[in-house]
């Protein structure tokens, strides 16, 4: 992790909310200057979405990768273009967050704040960022992926389980339904909640229906003779996604590995306990939000503090890592993984395992 932009992180940390409140209210006076008017009922959403965009600038501080900050914003601007709404909003928060902190935060952090939002604001010189659907892609499996969804959204779950799972029927690992139909299905309908096409409650259903269709799949594990070694997943403190996690837990488990699966939300120090109490010889950590990559590093250190000689190596993936590629040296880790299964060949390097 890199000192200074840590400690800058922590300014911007202790300052959270009433930074946010102050950029803000710097956004609704330049835009009632010229003519808009705010709904105060429109306030609390615009502070809310001023601190995530801090704590996001805090973890691209803390980890030197100024690209994690422009890869949040990135995603907002293709968020905004797929709903249709001007991206206006957007600049105008980030120019009034430059101003604030450069007048709120001592001069010693005034450099790495404006490099990063330097290159923020370049980006906005490039179209937003467009997202395939894989509703759209030539892909064997799209058919099957839309026809799933379809019966998702309209609330038919046995329908939407029993397209899911007959594939086993025809031939189909449990591994390659897993990552060639379960995995873009829920990627698209992270897609269509991004792009506004569904509601918030749609998407847990989704994920609800999805998590269920997981848990039967992993009942028809073909699992390889046992290599002998443990591995432990889970999720790290904060992230309570642990769809990811599942997936890779199977593919584990499907290599021969003995797959200890913690779910979400694991604090360090529980989490050196679980190593020592398991006797793992690999962890992988799934990291979904950009936002969680400081709390992963610290959970890597507490962890590796708690187990000392016992420690072993700490494989990490996710959204982050697969954004910013170099990220997982940043937080301390061993390796990355961009999927479940070279999860499972990266975690077979790390222990020497042929």
């Amino acid at each position: 992790m890199d000192k200074h932009g840590s400690f800058v992180a922590r300014l911007l940390d202790a300052g959270l909310r009433g930074l946010a409140s102050e950029i803000a209210v710097r956004q609704r006076r330049i835009l009632q200057d010229s003519g808009v008017e705010l709904p105060s009922e429109a306030v609390p959403s615009l502070i809310g979405d001023t601190e995530a965009r801090i704590l996001v600038l805090g973890e691209a501080l803390a980890t030197g990768k100024p690209a994690l900050f422009v890869e949040q914003l990135e995603w907002n601007r293709s968020a905004y273009a797929a709903r249709g709404v001007s991206e206006e909003g957007l600049a105008l928060n980030l120019l009034c967050l430059r101003e604030v902190l450069t007048r709120e935060l001592p001069p010693v952090a005034h450099e790495v704040v404006l490099a990063v939002l330097d290159r923020a604001d370049r980006s906005f010189e490039r179209p937003p960022r467009v997202v395939e659907s894989v509703l759209d892609a030539d892909a064997a499996y799209a058919r099957r992926i839309r026809t799933a969804l379809v019966a998702i959204l309209e609330g038919r779950r046995d329908d939407a389980l029993r397209l899911l799972l007959a594939p086993l029927d025809e031939g189909l690992s449990v591994s390659e339904i897993e990552t060639r139909i379960v995995a873009p299905l829920q990627a698209e309908v992270g897609l269509m909640w991004q792009r506004g096409e569904i509601h918030v409650h749609e998407e847990h259903l989704g994920s609800q229906i999805i998590e269920e269709a997981l848990v039967l799949l992993r009942s028809k594990l073909a699992r390889s003779a046992p290599n002998g070694k443990s591995v432990l997943v889970c999720s790290v403190a904060g992230n309570l996604h642990d769809m990811g996690s599942r997936i890779v837990a199977d593919h584990f488990e499907i290599d021969g590995w003995n797959t200890v699966r913690l779910g979400a939300n694991v604090p360090g120090e529980d989490l050196g306990r679980a190593v020592i109490d398991f006797r793992a010889d690999l962890v992988a950590l799934s990291v979904t939000l950009t936002s969680q990559v400081r709390n992963t590093a610290a959970i890597i250190e507490a962890m590796r503090a708690y187990c000392g000689a016992q420690e072993p190596p700490i494989l990490v993936g996710g959204p982050p890592f697969s954004l910013v590629p170099d990220l997982w040296q940043a937080v301390g880790a061993d390796g990355c993984a961009d999927s479940a299964q070279s999860a499972v060949r990266e975690g077979r390097r790390l222990l020497g395992i042929a």
